[in-house]
């Protein structure tokens, strides 16, 4: 199945233009990437400067093969709930797709005048989950467990290209792809050298629960890796329209990429 993504270009900015990433979320059942936030930020950060980018990745309902060690975990994980299950299942490819689309636009750096050392990947729950993986995770992962001659379609994933993740932006998301690579593949990603992290999350969340936030800030602070944690206060699965410290998200979020990449704002 063909795979696309939206390319938002800023006008008339000059090169050496930095890279936004944004991954919708619908816990890897649906969503798209043309979904009303992620358009309004896509074209925020391309309003001042940026190459703007949302994606599409697999579905459940298109999931494709996984590798079977994946398998086995996940459905001793789920227990027979169905619904999670399928959503497990799912994961695999959809971190396999982001990191794909990711090293298409970096092979793209001259068509669109890219400096790929300001790249920020941005994600809402499962979103948030795949930008978390697509930051920490390292250049192989969700990509060689499998073989072309098990899964053909590996060979229009860019292996040649390579990228690195300057900062996180997790919406209510969590690292539970990340740490099934430590249990599946004994593969422990998270070290000092990771990017940094921006996370909010909803106190009340009941999709992807609070602790799922407060578990990764403890493993940036374990490592020493930077971040920032913004406890959303009574608030549920989303939190597009919190006030941060009197900002909008999206503004909060462009002020912390600036910062954290060094990035000066005319």
């Amino acid at each position: 199945m063909d795979l696309l993504l939206d390319v938002y270009e800023p006008i008339d900015a000059p090169p050496n233009r930095p890279l936004f990433v944004f991954i919708h979320g619908g816990g890897f059942l649906g969503g798209a990437r043309d979904e009303k936030n992620m358009v309004e930020f896509c074209q925020f950060f391309a309003s001042r400067g940026f190459i703007a980018a949302s994606l599409d990745y697999r579905l459940a309902k298109d999931r494709g093969t996984v590798p079977p060690e994946w398998a086995t975990y996940v459905k001793a994980l789920t227990l027979g709930n169905e619904r999670m299950q399928t959503s497990g299942m799912a994961i695999y490819p959809a971190a396999r797709d982001v990191k794909t689309a990711i090293r298409w636009l970096v092979s793209e750096a001259d068509i669109y005048e890219l400096n790929t050392d300001f790249l920020t990947v941005a994600g809402s729950s499962a979103g948030g989950i795949l930008a978390i993986t697509a930051g920490v995770t390292s250049p192989d992962d969700y990509r060689d467990e499998l073989d072309m001659s098990v899964d053909p379609t590996l060979s229009s994933v860019n292996a040649d290209v390579s990228f690195e993740v300057s900062t996180v932006l997790d919406f209510w998301g969590s690292n539970i792809a990340v740490h099934a690579l430590g249990v599946v593949w004994n593969r422990w990603r998270f070290d000092a050298d990771d990017p940094a992290l921006m996370i909010v999350h909803g106190t009340e969340d009941q999709v992807v629960p609070f602790k799922e936030a407060e578990n990764l800030a403890h493993i940036y602070t374990q490592t020493g890796a930077p971040f920032v944690f913004h406890r959303l206060e009574g608030v549920g699965h989303s939190g597009w329209d919190t006030l941060i410290d009197g900002k909008r998200l999206v503004e909060t979020s462009f002020d912390y990429v600036v910062e954290t990449q060094g990035l000066r704002v005319e």
